[in-house]
Parts: structure tokens; C-alpha cells; sequence
């Protein structure tokens, strides 16, 4: 039976415990596909590390169906057309299983065509609207999608700023535009006004054109969507530099780097922001420090990667330590590594899966895993409680 600690699976309403396989001498070959070199290598560190200890608890309790997992990394080098050769390599050369990664849409959309002719299954955390089950029937994204996160952000500045006006700020990427147009139609619905809208080139170096633009229109509050931790840091220097202090309405990324940004930014940057987040790695006051399965799986991470410890983001690490777990369940469920038989099981029994971040909610309409409810906001977003977790804003 599988520890409550691993939270591998547990089932709601029926037994998941997998049946017995037999210990083969084959590897189960995973791929990681993640940004090791390049902008993106601080987010890439935490996907392989959360993937690695995953695999070292997994393998010590007989593996994948009954073998041992082997990782081969592959390195994005933070360029999606670097990731498109990359994901080839793991698929047609190393005839991987199953690949975990990447991060962003920007490198996962180009990765999910090969990963689809190849029939390999993928779960990755990208959150744009584009990759739909029909462009990606095997790829699964452990997040909410782009909708979701904007509608979350434009009702937090509706019911709690009471907003009238709302200024947009976001990358070019994939997931940020679908984040934009929902955005944009809640706004509508909501008769919000959109006072100015603006967007940069991903992880570009100077975002101060954007802002003086923005700042113009006078906006109630500042919708910043984002993918990167570096882009975030970014966006709070660039305001501090041109002496705006609006409130900050942020996606998930900030909140998730907003620990680790905060070690080489000022704090004072992150006083007007509030960011979205996930209700298991969120907290409100009066309720007991330590007594989380976050807590307890960022206590195994120091243990594990001591010297990863300050540096890469406990809770992106945990996003792929619970995937690969996922991955587990699946095709130990279906008893093959069979990417269509693994993807439809998903479909139908993945709510049945408890996870430490949330319970995931994938169907045969949407492969992002994370639905609205999940979404919570957090305030501070630089800070953390000692046992890793944001304050809810609000409580």
C-alpha cells in the first residue's frame, strides 16, 4: 500500500492500489525535456530534480510496471526550436516511454507535435488554450489553463479592488495570449474597462516602454501575465525604475518565483502585488504550521537536494514530483505504456487521483489537469511560512 507521504494516489471511492508486475530486467525510459542551460535553467533544475526524487522513491518500491526508471534529460536550452529537436532525440533515438516537461507553452506547443506522431505520452505545465486533446490527444499539462488563471485575476480586481478600469501587461507566448483574450471577455462581461493593453517579447531585457505606455491610462490596478521568473523580476524593477506603484494583479509564475526573485530584488517591490496560486500551497491565519503534505514534501526536498535548497522553487519542483507519480497510476492502471490507452484512462479516472498541490480535474475536453477552483490569491508573494507555504489574500 502506498504511503500517505508519497500521495501517489488516492483514489476516491475505489482502490488504486496497482497490481503486482512482475520485475523486468527492461528500463522504463522517461524523458525530461526542461530548459538545463539558458534563461530558463533555474525552472529547469526544479522540473528534473522533483522528476529525479520521484523516480529514487518510485524505483525503491519496484519501479514502473515492474521496472526500474531511467531518466534521459533533455535540454531545451530555453529555445522552442531547441526543444522540437530535443523532444525527436527523446521519442525516434532514445524511444523513450513517456516525456515529463517542459515548463512553458512557448516549448512545450512545438514538442507536443513530435510527442503526438510518436504516440508518447507527455505532461507538461503549460497553460495555454492552443494545446486542446484534439492538437494534443497524449500530452496532459499539470496547471490550469490560460482562461482560467485571466478569468481568476479579473474577478479577484472586480469583487476585491472593485475595479473599474484594468491595465494588461503580457509576453508573446502562447499561453498568455489565450491568457489575454480571456481576460479581455471577462472584463467585457464584467463592464470593466480595458484601459491600455501591451505586450513584450519573452524573457526580453527592458519592459519600461510597455509601462510609461500603461501608466498613462490611469488603470485601477495592472494585469501582469507572465512564464518566467525572470520576466517577473523584470516587470518589478522596471516599475521601480519609472516610480509607479500600481496594484498588481500577477498570475501564477510570480507567486511561484516570488520566494526566489526575492533574494535578488528589494521586498519593497513586491508590496502591491497579489498573484494567483494553488489552494495547497496557501495558508490563512490560525491555521497550523507543519501539518501540510507541502510542508512535509518540502522537508524531503532539502533532504534530498541539500544543495538545490534556496535556489529553485519547492513548489514548480513539486508540480513534477506529483507528475511522475501520475504518470504511475495511469499506466499501472491500464497495465501498459500505451499512450492512448494511458491518455483515455486519464480522461476518465484522473479526478480520482489525490495530488499534494490539488485534485486534478482532466477530461475529454480539457487536458489541463488544474481547473478554476483550484486557483486561490496569495499576497506577500516573496515571503513564505516556515513550512513553505503563502498567505491567502484576504484571511
Amino acid at each position: 500500500m502506498l504511503s500517505k507521504l508519497n500521495l501517489m494516489a488516492v483514489m476516491a471511492g475505489i482502490a488504486l492500489a496497482a497490481p503486482a508486475f512482475a520485475q523486468s530486467s527492461e528500463p522504463f525510459k522517461l524523458g525530461t525535456l526542461a530548459g538545463v542551460t539558458g534563461g530558463g535553467a533555474t525552472i529547469g533544475a526544479a522540473l528534473n530534480t522533483g522528476v529525479k526524487l520521484a523516480a529514487k522513491e518510485i524505483n525503491e518500491k519496484g519501479g514502473i510496471l515492474g521496472r526500474q526508471i531511467v531518466i534521459t534529460v533533455g535540454d531545451t536550452q530555453s529555445d522552442p526550436t531547441v526543444a522540437s529537436t530535443e523532444a525527436k532525440r527523446l521519442v525516434f533515438q532514445e524511444k523513450v516511454h513517456a516525456i515529463i516537461g517542459p515548463l512553458v507553452s512557448q516549448e512545450t506547443v512545438p514538442s507536443v507535435s513530435v510527442t503526438t506522431e510518436g504516440k508518447v505520452l507527455q505532461i507538461s505545465s503549460a497553460a495555454t488554450l492552443e494545446l486542446t486533446p484534439q492538437v494534443g490527444p497524449y500530452h496532459f499539462s499539470v496547471t490550469s489553463n490560460a482562461e482560467s488563471q485571466g478569468v481568476a485575476l479579473v474577478n479577484y480586481g472586480h469583487n476585491a479592488l472593485k475595479a473599474k478600469s484594468l491595465a494588461i501587461l503580457a509576453d508573446n507566448g502562447g499561453q498568455s495570449k489565450s491568457a489575454v483574450m480571456a481576460m479581455k471577455k471577462r472584463m467585457g462581461e464584467l463592464g470593466i474597462k480595458v484601459s491600455a493593453e501591451q505586450e513584450y517579447p519573452f524573457r526580453t531585457d527592458d519592459m519600461t516602454p510597455q509601462l510609461l505606455s500603461l501608466r498613462r491610462s490611469s488603470p485601477d490596478a495592472l494585469l501582469f501575465f507572465s512564464s518566467t521568473p525572470e520576466d517577473s523580476g523584470k516587470v518589478l524593477t522596471a516599475l521601480r525604475d519609472i516610480s509607479w506603484s500600481p496594484k498588481v494583479l500577477a498570475s501564477v509564475s510570480m507567486a511561484t518565483y516570488g520566494p526566489t526573485l526575492a533574494k535578488t530584488i528589494p521586498a519593497e517591490l513586491f508590496n502591491n502585488v497579489i498573484s494567483e496560486s494553488y489552494s495547497g500551497l496557501t495558508f490563512c491565519t490560525g491555521e497550523a504550521v507543519g501539518s501540510g503534505e507541502f510542508a512535509k514534501f518540502s522537508e524531503k526536498l532539502k533532504n534530498f537536494a541539500p544543495e538545490s535548497h534556496g535556489k529553485i522553487p519547492p513548489s514548480t519542483t513539486m508540480y513534477y514530483y506529483d507528475a511522475l507519480y501520475f504518470l504511475k497510476t495511469a499506466m499501472e492502471a491500464v497495465g501498459s505504456t500505451d499512450a492512448a490507452k494511458t491518455a483515455a484512462w486519464i480522461e476518465e479516472n484522473g479526478s480520482k487521483v489525490k495530488l499534494i498541490t490539488t485534485t486534478p480535474t482532466p477530461s475529454k475536453t480539457t487536458h489541463h489537469m488544474w481547473g478554476p477552483d483550484s486557483i486561490v490569491m496569495v499576497e506577500k508573494v516573496n515571503e513564505t511560512r516556515t513550512d513553505g507555504l503563502q498567505k491567502r489574500a484576504g484571511c
